[in-house]
């Protein structure tokens, strides 16, 4: 299948009380966008896609994830889900997933794990220590653990590759069925 729904938290507190900023809590939205790779011919093209969905998307944040996924599964007749999610964290302040402060109390991070219900891959990317994190959580139960282990070893593969050679943002892709 070529097709699949992406959870994508968004964080944004509505300025609807005085000194929203100063409160602690989660204020998670949830964006639910479809991705067909159906007809994508560069991976150029295919993060062009996206990016003017979620574009789009963001403009109806308003109307939640969950509210969305409720107003499928009432159309559909049955429970639908959006088992991937992928958070990006790359654009916070200081460029660093943890404040200096809490660097300093708490040391490095060294152990993370993120879950949720009917959640299979929990992909977070985040600036930490002068680095990149990639992080995937996993439910074992849902995925075969050898796939996914090929897939997240390719998914970082390609993140490499094209930080050396980001040209190929615009090669051809080739798809599973395409190489039979």
């Amino acid at each position: 299948d070529h097709s699949f729904r992406l959870n994508i938290p968004t964080f944004w507190r509505e300025p609807v009380l005085k000194n929203v900023e100063g409160t602690i809590g989660d204020f998670a939205n949830l964006v639910i966008l479809d991705v067909d790779m159906k007809g994508i011919t560069t991976l150029a093209a295919f993060c062009k896609q996206i990016a003017n969905q979620m574009l789009e998307l963001l403009e109806h944040s308003h109307y939640s994830g969950v509210n969305v996924l409720r107003d499928l599964s009432r159309y559909h007749g049955s429970a639908q889900i959006a088992p991937v999610v992928f958070t990006a964290a790359l654009d916070i302040e200081n460029d660093n997933l943890l404040s200096e402060r809490v660097r300093r109390v708490f040391g490095s991070m060294n152990w993370v794990i993120s879950q949720g219900p009917q959640v299979a891959i929990d992909a977070q990317v985040a600036h930490v220590d002068d680095g990149i994190l990639v992080n995937w959580d996993i439910r074992l139960d849902a995925l075969p653990k050898e796939w996914i282990t090929n897939l997240f070893e390719s998914f970082i593969h390609l993140l490499k590759n094209l930080a050396a050679h980001p040209e190929q943002l615009n090669t051809q892709i080739i798809s599973p069925a395409q190489n039979t």
